[in-house]
């Protein structure tokens, strides 16, 4: 299984579409945005277990989730927050953090350097 699968969930009704995958557990959501975060193996594909195709160069898939029935992507939540250049990466970088790939700690570094970036150069400015 893989971030996009369609999967069913022993011991409830709904068909959820896995989030992100971290050590074995999954954290998925169903259209209605209810969030659950289990083991793989409680999970099997859905019998429309074919994910969506994504644009890896467009709209890659670890940069859209599913949230009350609606697919975002992090450049829609930066934009609607005209979000700086430092900012708009601290956010990218925990969207992302375990989902592009298993190791969160490097995209949770990088988004807390480009925040440290951030508020040195608002100390600066106000100085």
């Amino acid at each position: 299984m893989k971030v996009g699968d369609r999967v069913m969930v022993s011991g409830y009704d709904s068909v959820y579409t896995i989030q992100s995958i971290i050590a074995g557990r999954a954290f998925v959501l169903n259209e209605h945005g209810d969030a659950l975060e289990l083991p793989i193996e409680r999970m099997t594909l859905a019998p429309d277990a074919q994910a969506k195709p994504v644009d890896d160069v467009t709209k890659p898939r670890h940069y859209v989730v599913t949230l009350h029935g609606r697919e975002v992507e992090c450049r829609e939540v930066i934009r609607a927050l005209d979000l700086p250049f430092a900012l708009a990466n601290v956010l990218k970088y925990l969207w992302r953090a375990g989902r592009k790939t298993p190791d969160r700690l490097t995209d949770l570094r990088k988004a807390a350097a480009y925040l440290a970036d951030e508020i040195d150069a608002l100390a600066c400015s106000q100085s």
